[in-house]
């Protein structure tokens, strides 16, 4: 699969004039949207857009990418154990939780439809947060949120 990736450059204190749409789909996405706009600018000058095609993975069950993904388009579904459990779409994020704790991916998450996810990796986000100290505690508690309504939907379906 080619994979092409576009920079989302902000050397002008905050994302070009035409990446307003990065910054409004990060703003739009749970765990960014609790920052001051001056974070998620910095955020969107880090994104890297990705096209991705549909039946194509991000990323796959078990992988130790520690990016961050935040879908600004299409449908995607999170595969665990050959079984569908969840389905993205714009704004929905993944891969925070192998970011904070350094874990292998626990799902593959694959295209339905031809979209896009903007990605932040490990090292942008481990800077990020030294800039922005809240940040960390903002995904953290995002992250937890998120995976208690995973568990409990999981239960629901046993």
């Amino acid at each position: 699969m080619l994979v092409v990736e576009r920079r989302f450059d902000s050397r002008r204190g905050g994302a070009r004039r035409g990446d307003e749409r990065i910054v409004a789909v990060l703003r739009a996405t749970p765990i960014f949207a609790a920052l001051p706009v001056e974070a998620v600018r910095d955020l969107a000058s880090l994104a890297r857009a990705r096209p991705v095609r549909a039946g194509a993975a991000v990323v796959e069950d078990g992988g130790g990418d520690d990016g961050v993904f935040v879908i600004s388009m299409g449908r995607f579904a999170v595969v665990a154990g050959g079984e569908v459990c969840d389905e993205l779409g714009p704004g929905d994020h993944f891969g925070e939780v192998g970011w904070l704790y350094g874990t292998e991916r626990t799902a593959s998450v694959e295209a339905i439809v031809d979209g896009e996810v903007l990605r932040l990796t490990g090292a942008q986000l481990d800077a990020f947060v030294r800039r922005f100290p809240t940040a960390r505690a903002a995904i953290t508690a995002e992250a937890s949120r998120r995976y208690g309504d995973t568990a409990r939907r999981t239960d629901d379906t046993t």
